[in-house]
């Protein structure tokens, strides 16, 4: 599962369906709004009453082996990024 905390949530938006991409080189996840009922986008889920949101990828997390942590997030474009290894050589 993909927590995303409340500041990384107000830099996303308020988006209910989401794309996730990944940049193998750089060990980079994107994450991006999606039109409604795109199968292949992932539902958000509000955590309680916070604006934290909560993503559950499980597929998209085991194949590029993100590990768990807490990784700083920032807007590029349109999607939020954030690294979540070394880059590759």
């Amino acid at each position: 599962m993909l927590l995303v905390n409340r500041a990384a949530t107000e830099m996303l938006g308020d988006v209910e369906d989401v794309f996730l991409h990944f940049d193998r080189q750089r060990r980079a996840v994107g994450i991006g709004e999606a039109p409604a009922g795109d199968p292949r986008s992932y539902r958000t889920t509000k955590r309680g009453n916070s604006k934290q949101v909560a993503i559950s990828p499980t597929r998209f997390v085991r194949h590029y082996e993100i590990p768990k942590g807490n990784f700083p997030a920032a807007m590029e474009g349109d999607l939020l990024v954030f690294e979540v290894g070394p880059a590759e050589a």
